[in-house]
């Protein structure tokens, strides 16, 4: 019998993928480890892999399909001696099997000896493929199946999904209809995968998690004249010929002193486990909150203890462009100790993140701002900013998290200290 490629869980969080692109053809010989396909999840453009051998007999999902649950077969694989025979049966099987169906899309039967809809009007009248649940919803509903053809099944065959689409258009054609039809009315736009998950992960934070706040205000003068000093020191290099390190943000000094921190206040390094244990982690990754389109994703860097403030620079640069070209895969933005989560830029002075599922805090910061400062008895123009660490009281007590924040102060405040 053909080998059933599914769709596999390509990120911890996955539940429905779609169907960017297929990388092979029928006909194909592929061998495991081939990239089939890619597959956009709920965080990341992703590539599925095959996990056999053999030749691809069938695409049973269209390109561009979305909501393709998780195990969900999506093509037919050819096994070494199999004949196109074979693959009909496979064809007749999984058609049988899926007639149960959980919405997938059903196969259409080349063999013409092979009739396994002979007496479920598979084809209308109007010649309209469509599956039996498909059939089944649209009698129910009320709908005439032909005015949703073509589907997005294998070749335009209307399938379950298709009616679900159909009735969630007419649902929001109705609510824009009966909204304020002048100009600037608000119009609905259905949930991505990514914007759904976060909506959960983040309500159960919420629910589940008993935040706590700690606020300070660091004086970033110092961090500011070395930030400049070392970019004019890299474009030095550039002009002498030497490879330019690029510039770094201030955002990557709070990656390194939150880094710091934690390898300071080894205490605060934990994350409470399903009311039986709290798991100290011996490793600082720091996640950095990157806004993509759709949502937001937090690529780590790993062992940022231990990294140089260059070599954070380069590498926040490296995954922040992958994450807003959603081509970060799942080493990259799971397993997080903590988070740095920057509004500076849009002028936000302060703020209190919520922490997210799988840590114990998330540090928040905010705009340079001038502010006057006393300085040896005399009143000067100082820079500073706040920054907001947001605790689950689970895992950490008000002093160890105090002891965090304040190790994070004195490193910015003292930023040669992060040159080591």
């Amino acid at each position: 019998m053909p080998v059933k490629v599914v769709m596999l869980a390509l990120s911890p969080t996955m539940k429905e993928g779609k169907l960017v692109k297929w990388l092979v053809k029928e006909g194909d010989l592929v061998e495991p480890g081939d990239v089939l396909a890619e597959i956009e999840t709920d965080k990341a453009i992703m590539e599925l892999e095959s996990v056999d051998q053999g030749t691809v007999g069938k695409l049973l999902v269209n390109e561009g399909s979305d909501g393709i649950a998780v195990n969900s077969i999506i093509a037919l694989l050819l096994k070494k001696g199999e004949s196109k025979e074979s693959l009909d049966l496979g064809c007749v099987d999984f058609v049988k099997e899926r007639n149960s169906e959980t919405d997938i899309p059903s196969v259409a039967i080349s063999n013409k000896n092979i009739e396994p809809e002979k007496n479920s009007n598979a084809l209308e009248t109007s010649r309209v493929l469509s599956s039996p649940l498909a059939r089944r919803i649209a009698k129910d509903d009320g709908v005439d199946i032909r005015t949703i053809f073509p589907g997005s099944g294998p070749r335009g065959r209307v399938i379950a999904r298709d009616l679900e689409a159909h009735k969630k258009n007419i649902v929001t054609q109705e609510l824009n209809a009966s909204a304020c039809v002048e100009e600037g009315s608000p119009k609905l736009i259905a949930h991505t995968p990514m914007r759904r998950v976060i909506a959960s992960s983040l309500s159960d934070s919420k629910k589940t998690i008993p935040h706590f706040y700690l606020k300070i205000t660091c004086n970033v003068g110092r961090l500011i004249d070395l930030r400049q000093e070392m970019q004019s020191s890299a474009h030095t290099s550039a002009i002498a010929g030497e490879t330019s390190t690029g510039k770094v943000s201030i955002n990557d000094f709070f990656v390194k002193a939150l880094a710091q921190g934690f390898r300071d206040v080894q205490d605060a390094n934990v994350v409470w486990h399903d009311n039986e244990f709290m798991r100290i982690d011996t490793c600082v990754n720091i996640g950095i909150a990157v806004s993509i389109d759709g949502g937001l994703i937090t690529p780590v860097i790993r062992d940022a203890d231990n990294k140089s403030l260059r070599a954070i620079s380069i590498e926040a640069s490296h995954l922040i462009s992958k994450a807003r070209n959603r081509e970060l895969k799942v080493s990259e933005y799971q397993g997080a100790s903590s988070i740095v989560s920057n509004l500076g830029m849009y002028g936000i002075e302060e703020f209190y993140a919520i922490i997210s599922p799988g840590q114990s805090t998330i540090l928040s910061v905010g705009a340079v701002r001038d502010v006057p400062l006393i300085e040896n008895g005399s009143i000067i123009c100082g820079k500073v900013v706040t920054i907001v660490l947001s605790v689950d009281h689970r895992a950490l007590d008000g002093v160890v998290a105090a002891k965090l924040l304040s190790a994070v102060k004195f490193a910015i405040e003292h930023p040669v200290s992060l040159l080591s």
